[in-house]
């Protein structure tokens, strides 16, 4: 059953399975050679983690985007990481180059992975730990792990919203904007 249900959350969050698209028990229970009680209890946890949506007597369905749930953990990623900014001031000057070089490193990383038309999943692996670095420069490095249940909801809409466009080197130019802030905040 975890096996089903994390294959499902990858190919949901990937979209092997689109929003809007109809599952069907017994197809999933061909798929993964389970039994209906092993497809069920996955499409149970689905439907708790918002993945899904059940609809009696019409079907299984990849749930829509949620696009309220998306603003919501983004905000509170953002409100997360404006905090870490302001608790940098508590932390020693090795502290804070320490982090800007990590920073810089992973905004070089990115820039090769996009110059290489490069995995995508890849780019977004390195700005999860560009995003890392400042909240372990503060010593709260697990804090997001409060919102990650709910992350895959981002991830879902990033994947179908800028999937197929350029916006990643908007990422890079917002992570340089940052960063420089950050870095000349050293020198204060």
């Amino acid at each position: 059953s975890d096996e089903v249900y994390e294959d499902l959350c990858e190919k949901i969050e990937k979209l092997v399975y689109m929003p809007g698209e109809r599952l069907s028990e017994n197809e999933l229970c061909k798929i993964y050679g389970g039994s209906r009680h092993i497809v069920r209890s996955a499409i149970t946890r689905l439907k708790d983690r918002l993945l899904i949506t059940v609809y009696p007597q019409r079907g299984t369905f990849v749930s829509l985007i949620d696009m309220r749930l998306v603003e919501k953990v983004l905000y509170l990623r953002e409100a997360l990481e404006q905090e870490a900014i302001r608790l940098l001031k508590f932390q020693t000057a090795e502290v804070r180059a320490e982090m800007v070089r990590q920073m810089w490193e992973m905004i070089g990383l990115q820039e090769k992975i996009i110059e290489s038309r490069g995995d995508m999943d890849e780019f977004y692996k390195i700005d999860n730990a560009y995003h890392a670095c400042l909240l372990r420069a503060v010593k709260k490095e697990n804090v997001m792990d409060l919102i990650s249940h709910h992350y895959i909801h981002v991830r879902r809409w990033r994947n179908f919203e800028l999937g197929g466009t350029n916006r990643q080197m908007g990422l890079v130019e917002e992570h340089r904007e940052i960063t420089k802030a950050l870095e000349q905040d050293l020198y204060k």
